[in-house]
């Protein structure tokens, strides 16, 4: 029996001129598929739009840099933006109202309005608002806000009892007192010293127009009192 030829082997010169004609072919066929074309105006809107989150995405990151959580004081993000939990969250409930107590930022902590925030409240008094606009939350009220340490209402992470550090997430302390639940332009000490200096000086002031008025006195009375002068009388 005659032995069938064998096929040639394809050489290596081959082997490339055939993997460059399928990959011409794939390339051809590709540009035949029609793409949907977007207009000028379009394509500029779709550009645009992911330059501004790029350009957002990074201002927020370089923004937060020096940023503190309330909640968990890693520096960062933000206390609504934190992922860290606490196992007690959900059984701490407030002792006034019986209801669970959840953070929330989208009410202001004075009324309770959605429509303001807490800087603007107007049922804010002249001494929660003190220094240059700035709130003095050591003598504030808040009923609608939520503690993120003891998630209990009433008052916030920075007066909570249970915080050590206060409102001096880094360490440090009014530098009139060493108090830590307020700054050193919201001191109670320096304040009633104000006060005090206030009042001296009003007292001050009375003793001295007392004695103006004294003097105005006894100058008036000087004036009144009159020398008479005798006439010299000449004879020729």
């Amino acid at each position: 029996m005659d032995s069938q030829p064998s096929a040639p082997v394809p050489t290596k010169k081959a082997e490339k001129k055939r993997v460059w004609k399928e990959r011409a072919q794939a390339r051809k066929d590709a540009s035949k598929r029609k793409k949907p074309k977007i207009t000028k105006e379009e394509r500029r809107a779709k550009y645009t739009e992911k330059a501004k989150q790029l350009r957002q995405k990074k201002a927020g990151v370089k923004r937060n840099i020096k940023v503190v959580c309330f909640r968990c004081r890693q520096i960062g993000h933000l206390a609504g933006d934190c992922q860290e939990t606490t196992a007690n969250t959900n059984d701490k409930v407030n002792s006034k109202s019986g209801s669970t107590m959840t953070p929330s930022s989208n009410i202001c902590y004075k009324c309770g309005s959605t429509e303001h925030r807490l800087q603007i409240c107007p049922k804010l008094t002249r001494t929660e608002k003190k220094s240059g606009g700035k709130l003095n939350y050591s003598q504030m009220d808040l009923p609608y806000a939520t503690c993120y340490i003891c998630n209990q209402g009433g008052h916030l992470a920075s007066q909570c009892k249970q915080n050590k550090n206060g409102i001096y997430v880094n360490g440090g302390c009014c530098k009139e007192c060493g108090g830590v639940d307020h700054l050193f332009l919201n001191c109670p000490k320096l304040i009633d010293d104000e006060d005090n200096e206030d009042d001296g000086s009003v007292v001050s002031i009375d003793k001295f127009l007392e004695g103006d008025i004294k003097d105005e006195d006894d100058t008036s009375s000087e004036s009144k009192v009159t020398h008479k002068t005798k006439r010299k009388v000449v004879t020729f």
